[in-house]
């Protein structure tokens, strides 16, 4: 069996190996037993490049000259992927960081030395991730034929669209060595692990983790696991994924290692997907790879090798990021989880007395961990509530707030709170702790290879490691606070079941903290999404990263506008509903939903606008409470069946496992001539990570305005700290009722955006509240902050009978068909033509290609052989092979 010690190969940054040399450190099984095929993968990367440097508009391959790069697209770019390609070519050559998205309509972003973003606007539908793609790659070409080139990690925020973004690549005729990283979750193929994990109550990570270490002892274990090791598996995984010119996404990734299609031994997909990570040039991920410092920073076995250093981060979607970074970045715990920790710790010694660490027994290492959640513990024991008075909230009550607080105006600062903990001299929050605790881990798996199992054991030993991996968490994330007091708010609340538990929350406010983790390591970040103005806000959010700071592209802001015509797209305004047989003000208030005439004329309204859109429509509504409020008034006033007699009606629901069929039904419901109605909530599931083009979104009803939670003590606490940073005279800051209104905005233009998603798209959007208006009672003209490209586009229907709105959408849906299928039969740009190897074949003719010195001559018919034969076809415009 191959030796499973070390994954990965050494940082793919060094120069790329010859042909003659050896490959450095010990690659994993797939690349060992590839070595022999691979051989000439050096000669054949510069053919590839010098073939496709002399290609230009030919098979459906339209060139862009770009400063010092051609970029290769199948159709001829529009104006916005020129802008967005631009933007981050410079951002790979100067080593830089751009912020890409939507500006608000007049917004300009100032020069000097505090505002240095590159603004770009590029709305959905434009075609920006394949611009981005091709930009990048063109780059990485060029890079390349020097002899080093960074991997490009791009970065997606669900699993869903790492879908997508394959299918983006498929288009072009870029085909570099690719990769497709995922959870466990989604890429464990073996459901046995599964069943133990859920029995077991423990992390899938650890149960795959033993499994994989009980395969590599011989015992047994992980079946996929030890089929890794196998010749046959390794050349087929090869075939499939690991030589350029093959693009696969999760599916293909599945039917290569598990055998669902294919003869042989069957391996792990997850373990395989990181084995071709660390050789690609491109890789495609979750976010959290990225922006979770526990997951891009973790060094278990199988990706040791794994690093953001010097690589091109391109982080699509990134209207999140602000919120992510700050989830990442904060923790609760309560005293009783802290004791809990501290007596399973102690246990460690005693379970597995003859476990030793390099130069400490097991006893001296349990004693090291056990030391922070013991004082964190005895901490909040002393520090119950002490009737210090919180500070004013923007709530009507304060009592979401802790009683206790460090970080906001009228308390204490944050580093006081450390030094009380004495957290800050005592070596409580070092990285050597840290690592101990995972290397922990790492021995208590190994160790339970040698002991003979029991339940009770196993259940011990599952408990001990969840609390390493709680503790290895909490190390960093205290430390980060340690680094950066004035960016965090710590909190300690009281609640009581049964007797009085103490909570801690330590909350970060800042998340410039979290994005300068890897934005100062990469070579070049860049910044994707359609909905992260305003730019003040931005730069305000990240202004902790000094690397932000320094490396912002100096060129200013550039606004790319939408290519969508106004035959596309009906825009409105419904300040009133008359479906309830009158017309009042449509507020959508906490205080309107506890109404079911409110809410039942809301659903009149609703029901009078499906039955006139075709296809699918996506209906968000502020929160699950108020979907959940509408079902109940719906379903007992009977407009729920109505509004099943007219379309497909499906609900979103709050566990992720229902959304499959949920979307299947959808879906099926939408392209069957009847139509589908979802209704969503923003935020959710489905105003992301679904790519509703077509007849799957022809409509978007946007019902209220999606306010955080008031009370919940996160919001408050960020308004506060915002408030305090603006007071002290950081200009730049949003106030605290600035960011909150931003974060309804936020959603309400991401939901916008599943209407228009490619150039040929049509589709209306309705925003049904009084307060986008700007004439009308209870208007405050919110749609100002609204996406430039939607507010050329808006117009209010104030106050008419529904029956009129009805026959206008009618109006505009049966002539948008008609206008699209005549541009459909004039229009060759419609047609988004494959790239294919036979236009270049006849320019080239069949002349054989003679490569350089190697481990052994070879010659080769380079374009009669498939596209795979040559190892590296980046640029070549061939079929896929």
């Amino acid at each position: 069996m191959a030796d499973f010690n070390q994954f990965g190969k050494e940082d793919r940054l060094s120069e790329r190996p010859r042909p003659t040399q050896t490959y450095p450190g010990r690659p994993g099984p797939v690349l060992v037993l590839c070595v022999e095929i691979r051989e000439l993968w050096w000669e054949a990367l510069q053919v590839a490049f010098l073939v496709a440097s002399t290609a230009r508009s030919v098979g459906g391959v339209e060139d862009l000259k770009m400063e010092r790069d051609t970029l290769y697209f199948p159709f001829p770019p529009m104006p916005p992927q020129q802008a967005v390609a631009s933007y981050a070519l410079k951002a790979c050559e100067r080593r830089g960081i751009v912020a890409r998205f939507l500006g608000e309509a007049g917004e300009v972003p100032s020069h000097g030395n505090v505002l240095r973003f590159a603004l770009l606007e590029s709305p959905t539908g434009t075609g920006k991730s394949l611009a981005l793609l091709c930009a990048s790659l063109a780059w990485q070409r060029r890079m390349a034929l020097g002899g080093a080139a960074p991997q490009i990690v791009y970065g997606v925020r669900t699993h869903a669209q790492i879908k997508q973004m394959v299918g983006e690549l498929r288009k072009c005729g870029y085909r570099p060595r690719m990769a497709v990283l995922g959870s466990r979750e989604h890429l464990c193929g073996n459901d046995e692990v599964k069943i133990q994990a859920r029995q077991q109550q423990v992390s899938l990570n650890l149960a795959c983790r033993r499994a994989a270490r009980a395969a590599r002892a011989g015992n047994e274990g992980c079946r996929l696991y030890t089929g890794l090791a196998q010749s046959s598996y390794a050349e087929r995984v090869y075939e499939c994924c690991g030589q350029a010119g093959r693009v696969w996404d999760v599916e293909d990734l599945f039917s290569c290692t598990t055998g669902r299609s294919a003869t042989g031994s069957p391996g792990c997909p997850y373990y395989t997907a990181h084995l071709l990570a660390g050789d690609a040039d491109l890789v495609f991920c979750p976010h959290n790879y990225i922006l979770d410092p526990s997951v891009s920073q973790c060094r278990s076995h199988h990706r040791e090798r794994w690093s953001l250093k010097d690589r091109v981060i391109i982080i699509d979607e990134a209207h999140n990021l602000e919120s992510c970074c700050r989830e990442a970045g904060s923790l609760e715990i309560t005293g009783q989880t802290l004791h809990l920790m501290t007596r399973t710790i102690r246990q460690m010694p005693l379970r597995h007395p003859g476990l030793r660490f390099d130069r400490k027994s097991c006893a001296q290492v349990a004693a090291e961990l056990e030391r922070l959640p013991l004082h964190l513990a005895a901490f909040l024991s002393d520090a119950g509530p002490s009737g210090q008075t919180g500070p004013k909230t923007h709530s009507a009550s304060s009592s979401e707030l802790p009683q206790r607080l460090w970080g906001l105006p009228q308390c204490k600062e944050t580093r006081c709170f450390l030094q009380q903990c004495g957290l800050c001299s005592s070596g409580l929050l070092s990285k050597n702790l840290e690592d101990l605790a995972l290397d922990a881990v790492d021995r208590l798996l190994k160790a339970q290879l040698s002991e003979q199992p029991s339940p009770s054991a196993d259940a011990d030993d599952a408990e001990l490691l969840n609390v390493l991996e709680k503790l290895r968490e909490l190390i960093f994330k205290l430390r980060l606070a340690s680094q950066h007091p004035d960016s965090y708010v710590v909190g300690i609340s009281s609640s009581s079941h049964g007797g009085v538990e103490q909570r801690l929350s330590v909350w970060l406010m800042s998340p410039g903290v979290l994005f300068e983790t890897f934005a100062s390591l990469a070579h070049a970040v860049i910044l994707a999404s359609g909905t992260l103005a305003p730019l003040s806000a931005l730069q305000a959010e990240l202004s902790e990263s000094k690397a932000m700071a320094e490396r912002a592209l100096l060129e200013g802001p550039l606004e790319a506008r939408h290519v969508v015509s106004p035959w596309q797209l009906f825009a409105a305004v419904l300040p009133a509903l008359d479906g309830a047989g009158k017309s009042e003000p449509l507020v959508s208030t906490y205080g309107a939903w506890q109404s079911e005439e409110f809410v039942q004329a809301l659903g009149a309204g609703v029901l009078e606008l499906v039955s006139k859109i075709p296809g699918g429509v996506l209906c968000f509504l502020p929160s699950y409470q108020t979907l959940e409020l509408a079902m109940l008034f719906w379903q007992r006033g009977g407009l729920y069946r109505r509004l099943e007699e007219v379309k497909t009606l499906v609900v979103e629901p709050r566990t992720t496992s229902e959304l499959p069929e949920l979307s299947r039904r959808f879906l099926a419901g939408a392209t069957d001539g009847r139509g589908a109605l979802c209704l969503a909530v923003y935020r959710g599931k489905m105003s992301e990570g679904m790519d509703f083009a077509d007849d799957l979104c022809r409509a978007v009803i946007c019902i209220g305005v999606p306010y955080p939670q008031m009370n919940d003590p996160v919001v408050q606490a960020k308004r506060q700290w915002n408030d305090s940073k603006r007071r002290r005279g950081t200009s730049a800051w949003l106030s605290g009722d600035e960011w909150y209104e931003l974060q309804a905005h936020r959603a309400v233009n991401q939901a916008v955006g599943r209407v228009l998603r490619h150039s040929q798209d049509y589709g209306a959007v309705l925003l049904l509240d009084a307060r986008w208006g700007t004439g009308v009672p209870k208007a405050r003209n919110l749609q100002r902050r609204l996406s430039h490209w939607i507010q050329r586009h808006l117009v209010e229907w104030r106050c008419t009978p529904s029956s009129d709105l009805g026959r206008r959408l009618q109006q505009h849906f049966a002539a948008a068909v008609g206008v699209r299928h005549g541009q459909e039969n004039l229009s060759p740009v419609a047609t988004r033509i494959e790239p294919s190897a036979a236009p270049l074949k006849r320019r080239l003719g069949s002349a054989p290609l003679v490569l350089g010195p190697s481990t052994r001559s070879v010659r080769r018919e380079v374009l009669g052989a498939p596209c795979g034969s040559i190892e590296n076809t980046w640029l070549l415009p061939c079929a896929e092979g």
